[in-house]
């Protein structure tokens, strides 16, 4: 539906996530879950994590930054150095808070709630894709700077077909 409508089709791919960032605040507040990855039942396992359309919304981003770069291809962005400096920091913060959140949320001095646990649930696959388009598109179009050739490096491509080959075949291992 992207080739054959272009970016016609982005408020598809848009209104998909929000449907899927949905059905997992739906989850969170119908059943009052209050866990974040510490703590987290099997019930509110298998109805957050399991499905195929609660975690949609990363594969979404995936697909409409692989259309945007490929139809700007041939494309020289000019961003200013400012907007570049901020997009690497709301990057790597908002990476680094999804890690180390769920830490924070379940302090010992406080307890999570039913609404941090729907916040981070429900928006954190969002974020993490978001956070990691802007360090693909930074990369590729050249904003990248010493990260682009940390990650370019030739010593982690047998590593990168390793992890793929063990994504291919792990469920028939285990």
């Amino acid at each position: 539906m992207m080739w054959k409508y272009g970016k016609k089709f982005a408020p598809v791919l848009v209104a998909l996530a929000l449907t899927s960032t949905g059905y997992v605040t739906w989850a969170f507040v119908n059943k009052g879950y209050v866990g974040v990855v510490i703590g987290v039942n099997q019930d509110e396992w298998t109805l957050t994590n399991i499905p195929t359309h609660a975690r949609t919304t990363s594969w979404l981003v995936g697909l409409g930054l692989g259309y945007f770069m490929h139809i700007n291809r041939q494309t020289k962005f000019q961003i200013p150095k400012i907007i570049q400096i901020l997009a690497w920091i709301s990057s790597l913060a908002t990476l680094f808070f999804i890690v180390f959140g769920p830490y924070m949320i379940m302090d010992d001095k406080r307890s999570s709630t039913n609404f941090l646990a729907t916040m981070y649930e429900s928006w954190k696959r969002t974020l993490w894709a978001i956070a990691l388009a802007w360090i693909a598109f930074a990369c590729h179009f050249g904003f990248g700077g010493t990260i682009n050739s940390f990650l370019s490096h030739p010593i982690w491509q047998p590593i990168a077909r390793l992890g793929y080959t063990m994504y291919l075949v792990h469920m028939s291992v285990l």
